[in-house]
This record gives C-alpha cells, sequence and structure tokens, in this order.
C-alpha cells in the first residue's frame, strides 16, 4: 500500500462507497492482491509451531471443527469452498507440506566432505 493511501480516510479512498456514520465499511480481505501468498504465509509458519492439537482448537473456536463428525467429508466441504486460484495453491501447499514431513525433498546422497 502506497504512503500516501495510509493517511487517507476510508471515504477518500472510495469515494463511491456511501456509509452512514453509524456504520462501517468491512472489505473482503481475499480481494487484497497479497491475500493468498499472507494465507499461505500464514499457514505454514503456524503449521511449523502448532500441534494438530492446537490447530483443532483453533478451527472449533471458529466453528469449522463442528460443521460435519465425519473429518474426510468436513475436508471435502471446505475445499470446495475455495476458489480455483486458492484449490492450486492449497494443493500446491499441502503437497510440499507432505514432501517436507516424508523427506521426499531431500537427497538421498551425503556431501562429501572435502579432504
Amino acid at each position: 500500500m502506497k504512503e500516501d493511501d495510509k493517511e487517507k480516510t476510508e471515504e477518500d479512498k472510495n469515494p463511491q462507497i456511501e456509509v452512514n456514520s453509524d456504520e462501517e465499511v468491512l472489505f473482503d480481505s481475499d480481494e487484497e492482491p497479497e491475500y493468498l501468498s499472507k494465507v499461505m504465509d500464514k499457514a505454514v509458519e503456524d503449521y511449523e509451531k502448532a500441534d494438530i492439537e492446537d490447530i483443532n482448537i483453533r478451527l472449533m473456536k471458529a466453528g469449522v471443527a463442528s460443521l460435519v463428525d465425519d473429518e474426510d467429508e468436513q475436508m471435502d466441504k471446505l475445499y470446495n469452498l475455495l476458489n480455483d486460484e486458492e484449490k492450486k495453491t492449497f494443493t500446491r501447499l499441502a503437497e510440499q507440506m507432505h514432501y517436507d514431513e516424508v523427506g521426499i525433498s531431500q537427497s538421498c546422497f551425503k556431501k562429501r566432505e572435502n579432504e
């Protein structure tokens, strides 16, 4: 975001949006150009720091864990809520996490030490 834009009010930035004095302008975060990369970075950071129990607690607090009893069905429903770009990014991220976890991305050859 430009430095000038930070100083502008929401009305100055978006004059086409009319808001009453008792209302607040809410923007959908996935309209931001950097949205997907921010979400990916945060997901990787959380995945590396949190254990599965912490993640499940956060999902439950967000109301996600109570959607359905069957975990596979729940994951399918959540995945289907993503748009095409988010699905591609999620798939790449999941594959990379899987590769890192099982060590596929690591070489089976040891580096030789220089004598």
